[in-house]
C-alpha cells in the first residue's frame, strides 16, 4: 500500500501517504470535537461491531496487523421532539426508579387501541398485497391513492426530517459478548437505559420466524417446502443472509395472501374481481374476513387428549405462519415510514412471539423498554418519551 500511493505521489495523482494518514487523523479529531459540542444537548448513543479485513496476501508475522480486526463504532444521533432539555435531567429518572414496581401480565398485554390500529393496518397491507400484484387495480389512482386505503399515521416523524447523527471514533474492544458491551460502556460513556436496535430486531425477529416455522421440505405449509418451491438454496442455515431471507419471507407472504384474495374474491378469478370495480370499502372488508379466516390461530385445546384426528395441522400451522409474517411487514414497513406509534402497538405481541420461538433475549430487551416506557419516564411529557 506504501508502495502505491509513494508511486502516484511522486508521478502527481495523488497526495503522499504521510499527507492522507494526516488527513485522517485530523479528519477524526474534528468529528470527536464536534460530537463533544453536541453531546451537550439531547442525544442518543448508539453503537454497532465493525469487522476490517486485509489483504489475503498480507504476510502473518509477529506484530503484524490480523487479517481481521474487530471492534466496535460508536455514534451520536439528535434526539427529536425534546423540547426542554430538563426533560432528560437524570435525578428524576432515578426517583421513578425508586418507586418502580415488577411487571405484571396487564403491564404487557397488547392495549385495545393498539390492537384496533394494529389490525387496521394489517387489513391495508393485506390490500395492498392485491393491488400489487394485480395491474387491473393500480391503472388508476383510485384505489392506490384512496384514503381508506393508507397506513394509519401513530406517532411517525415529520415528514422530510433528518437526523442529524455524529460518528465517534472506532475502538477495538468488541461488543459481541455480555463482557465486551459492559467494557465498552464503561471506556466510552454512561448508559443509563438500554434499547434494541430496530434493524437488530427485525433482522432476529425473521431468524427466529426461520427456526420456528423451518421444519422439513416434505413437510406441507413449512418454511423448507416454500423454500423449494421458490428454488431458495441459501437459506438452509440457522442465520442466512438478511435481504434474501426478507425477500423469501416477503413472496411466502404475499403468495398465501393472494391465494386466500383467490377464495374470498367471490368471482371464479381475480381478473373477474377487478373487472367488477370493487369499491375500497368492499376490499378492506373482505382483507378482515382474510385477516380472521386465513391468519388467525385455531384456538389449542388445552390437553393434548382433547386433540381431534380431524384437526388439520397444516392449516393451523400455516395460520399461524401468516400471522407471524404480517407481524414482520408491520414491524418492517413501520421503521421504513419512521412511525414508531406503529412499533409501539405490536411491541408486547412481538415480545410474545420472541418467547414462543426461543429468542429469550429479544423477549427480554423488549420487556425491559415496556417497564421504561411504563416507570422510568412516568412524568415525562409525550414528546420527550416518545424520543427516547
Amino acid at each position: 500500500m506504501f508502495c502505491v500511493f509513494a508511486a502516484l505521489s511522486h508521478s502527481g495523482m495523488s497526495m503522499s501517504f504521510t499527507t492522507a494518514l494526516n488527513t485522517v487523523s485530523m479528519l477524526a479529531k474534528r468529528a470527536v470535537a464536534r460530537a463533544a459540542v453536541f453531546s451537550m444537548g439531547p442525544h442518543m448513543f448508539t453503537y454497532d461491531n465493525i469487522n476490517l479485513k486485509t489483504s489475503i496476501f498480507v504476510e502473518q508475522v509477529p506484530g503484524a496487523m490480523p487479517k481481521v480486526q474487530s471492534g466496535t463504532f460508536p455514534i451520536l444521533y439528535e434526539l427529536w421532539g425534546v423540547v426542554n432539555p430538563d426533560d432528560l435531567l437524570l435525578q428524576p429518572l432515578l426517583d421513578n426508579l425508586k418507586v418502580a414496581k415488577d411487571l405484571t401480565l396487564p403491564d404487557v398485554l397488547p392495549t385495545i387501541e393498539g390492537q384496533t390500529y394494529y389490525l387496521a393496518q394489517t387489513e391495508i397491507t393485506i390490500v395492498k398485497a392485491l393491488l400489487r400484484y394485480m395491474p387491473d387495480f393500480s391503472k388508476t389512482d383510485r384505489y392506490t391513492a384512496h384514503p381508506a386505503l393508507q397506513y394509519t399515521p401513530r406517532r411517525p416523524l415529520p415528514l422530510n426530517s433528518i437526523k442529524k447523527f455524529y460518528p465517534l471514533k472506532t475502538t477495538t474492544i468488541e461488543e459481541a459478548s455480555i463482557d465486551g458491551n459492559l467494557q465498552f460502556h464503561d471506556e466510552t460513556r454512561m448508559v443509563f437505559t438500554i434499547g434494541s436496535g430496530l434493524f437488530h430486531l427485525i433482522m432476529n425477529y425473521a431468524w427466529c420466524l426461520l427456526n420456528k416455522h423451518r421444519f422439513k421440505a416434505t413437510q406441507l405449509g413449512s418454511l423448507s417446502r416454500y423454500f423449494l418451491i421458490l428454488e431458495k438454496k441459501r437459506l438452509a442455515g440457522e442465520k442466512p443472509d438478511y435481504h434474501t431471507l426478507m425477500a423469501a419471507l416477503g413472496q411466502i407472504r404475499d403468495g398465501l395472501l393472494m391465494d386466500a384474495w383467490r377464495q374470498k374474491c367471490g368471482y371464479a378469478s381475480l381478473e373477474a374481481f377487478a373487472a367488477s370495480n370493487p369499491a375500497p370499502g368492499e376490499l378492506t372488508k373482505i382483507a378482515s374476513e382474510i385477516l380472521y379466516e386465513f391468519a388467525t390461530p385455531i384456538p389449542e385445546p388445552l390437553n393434548d387428549s382433547d386433540r381431534k384426528p380431524s384437526d388439520d395441522i397444516i392449516n393451523q400451522n400455516t395460520r399461524l405462519l401468516l400471522r407471524d409474517l404480517l407481524y414482520l411487514h408491520e414491524l418492517t414497513d413501520a421503521v421504513s415510514s419512521g412511525d414508531f406509534g406503529r412499533i409501539e402497538d405490536i411491541l408486547p405481541d412481538i415480545a410474545a412471539i420472541f418467547r414462543g420461538g426461543g429468542s429469550n433475549n429479544y423477549c427480554t430487551e423488549i420487556l425491559h423498554l415496556l417497564d421504561d416506557c411504563i416507570w422510568t419516564y412516568l412524568d415525562f411529557p409525550d414528546t420527550s418519551c416518545r424520543s427516547i
